[in-house]
């Protein structure tokens, strides 16, 4: 399942569609994507990054000794221009804290 982020900060080059949870590569380059996830109480959450559909990478929350645990990493990668990336949970994004949960694609160079 797509984790949609629907509140938008910043967007410049309108890579990023809040409807579909994806980012579209606006230019060839190398670009830096970091996620933040927090789990709720008792619960356990995953969030993959995946870029045209292959999983790239992954971070895990647990549910830590509060009650809630996150989960972050960050990754720079080579994109082609409108390559696709999107963080996907397994299972439900219920498990998933929305306030605390985030994700930044960024166009480092190209």
């Amino acid at each position: 399942m797509v984790i949609k982020f629907d509140s938008v900060l910043t967007n410049e080059g309108n890579g990023y569609d809040k409807t579909t949870g994806t980012f579209t590569a606006p230019k060839n380059g190398m670009y830096l994507f970091s996620w933040k996830i927090l789990s709720h109480v008792g619960k356990k959450a995953h969030a993959h990054l995946y870029v045209n559909n292959k999983e790239t990478w992954l971070n895990y929350a647990d549910d830590g000794p509060q009650g809630y645990d996150t989960g972050s990493a960050t990754v720079i990668l080579r994109l082609n221009q409108t390559d696709k990336a999107e963080i996907r949970t397994h299972g439900t994004s219920n498990y998933l804290h929305e306030v605390y949960t985030t994700f930044t694609g960024t166009l480092l160079y190209n």
